[in-house]
């Protein structure tokens, strides 16, 4: 096989990994007498592969805490991650019964660019389900008007902590009948039990109670919520939808998800959003600014990379080689080339050269072992100014090419 428009070859027994486009070609062994021949060359390509991450569904009682939110990620290469894990949210009145969105978001593919730069999200359902207790002996009733301490009789229904109505129910200040100190209260008679929903501390009177299956609707799952009006609800989390684009001439504006410390997914109508260096390759930032009941403003940064370039041929000469690549001026100041004995350009065999023109296309390796396979990739960078100071920011790599230097030169 080889490298499509290149002379970068490759046997059979080590197939190409990487994303890019390629050429095989079957031929007869040079020590077969009976048959020869080679077959014309046939294209192919490795694709980048696409990422999707899903969050997981989750199911919790209501009363309970949120549950631990995770996810489940498809499409990644053995022994590879993601480069930054996906942020989880989900905007669940624990509270109440219902079901509710949990999304993420925020994610970034590994760097190694065999992998499309966008990833696909899906939703997950968290499922908060009522606690039912049927007819029991009643609980201990509050002070009632005659007396304190009064028994609730048998069969009262019993609730979770701050249900409303039912006798005994943890904070509620309704009477439970009259009576004289210690006597017996007539307490609600014992049915089916209720299913406890309010908040702790509610009022109620006995007999007010909800009948099964009678709850109240929770807010629309994954629906972006109004301030609480507590001074303790603030902006917890900001994330941005991509942190890193590819240069292409339009401005970039990755969308923005703004979570709170209840966990509910902030409306953008209580934020405005602004842009800054967001066109060319670089780095740029997001401005978030709250109001309208939340405060305060969050500076986020993403990056936006030149486009990169791609190998077009490599000739092998005596311990050494030179290989040309196709040029890219817009947004760039010049390539980085890298070569190695490893395959993944891992240790101490890698080593780069740096093309410091853009307008140059080819660049002569020398002073390497005859007669070695080397593994060859190539990136365009651009130079800017990120806090004061010179920084490369670069492209992705090119798919790698592989070429095996020639004999030392016989005298």
């Amino acid at each position: 096989m080889k490298e499509r428009g290149g002379k970068t070859h490759y046997s059979s027994s080590e197939p190409p990994v990487r994303a890019g486009s390629y050429m095989v070609t079957a031929s007869v062994p040079e020590n077969e007498t009976e048959y020869t021949g080679v077959s014309a060359p046939l294209p192919f390509a490795i694709q980048k592969a696409l990422i999707k991450i899903k969050a997981d569904d989750k199911a919790a009682q209501a009363g309970s805490p949120l549950p631990e939110l995770t996810y489940t990620v498809s499409g990644l290469a053995e022994k590879e991650s993601l480069a930054k894990a996906p942020e989880l949210a989900c905007n669940a009145d624990m509270g109440r019964a219902g079901s509710y969105t949990v999304t993420a978001g925020g994610a970034e593919v590994p760097g190694t660019d065999n992998y499309q730069e966008e990833i696909i999200y899906e939703n997950g359902t968290l499922t908060v389900y009522e606690g039912y207790t049927g007819g029991g002996s009643g609980g201990s009733g509050s002070a009632g008007s005659g007396g304190t301490g009064s028994s609730g009789s048998a069969g009262g229904s019993t609730s979770s902590s701050g249900s409303s109505g039912s006798i005994g129910s943890s904070g509620s200040s309704g009477s439970v009948g009259s009576g004289s100190p210690g006597s017996t209260g007539s307490g609600s008679s014992g049915g089916g039990g209720s299913y406890g929903s309010s908040e702790t501390g509610g009022t109620g009177t006995p007999g007010d109670t909800q009948e099964p299956g009678d709850t109240q609707e929770p807010e629309e799952a994954g629906k972006p919520q109004e301030p609480a009006g507590n001074a303790q609800v603030q902006v917890k989390s900001v994330t941005l939808s991509k942190t890193v684009f590819t240069y292409t001439g339009k401005a970039k504006k990755p969308d923005v998800t703004a979570i709170d410390t209840k966990g509910r997914q902030i409306s953008g109508k209580y934020y405005t959003v602004s842009y800054k260096n967001n066109k060319k390759a670089g780095k740029a930032s997001v401005v978030v600014k709250f109001k309208n009941g939340y405060s305060g403003t969050v500076k986020k940064s993403f990056t936006i990379r030149p486009a990169g370039t791609a190998i077009k041929n490599i000739t092998a000469a005596p311990g050494g080689f030179t290989v040309k690549w196709k040029k890219k001026t817009a947004q760039t100041s010049g390539y980085h080339v890298q070569y190695a004995t490893d395959q993944g350009f891992k240790g101490s065999s890698a080593h780069s050269v740096f093309v410091k023109k853009a307008s140059l296309t080819k660049k002569e390796i020398k002073n390497l072992k005859a007669g070695k396979k080397y593994y060859v990739r190539i990136r365009t960078y651009k130079t800017v100014k990120v806090g004061g100071k010179n920084t490369r920011i670069y492209s992705a790599w090119s798919a790698a090419a592989r070429v095996r230097t020639l004999p030392a030169a016989q005298l």
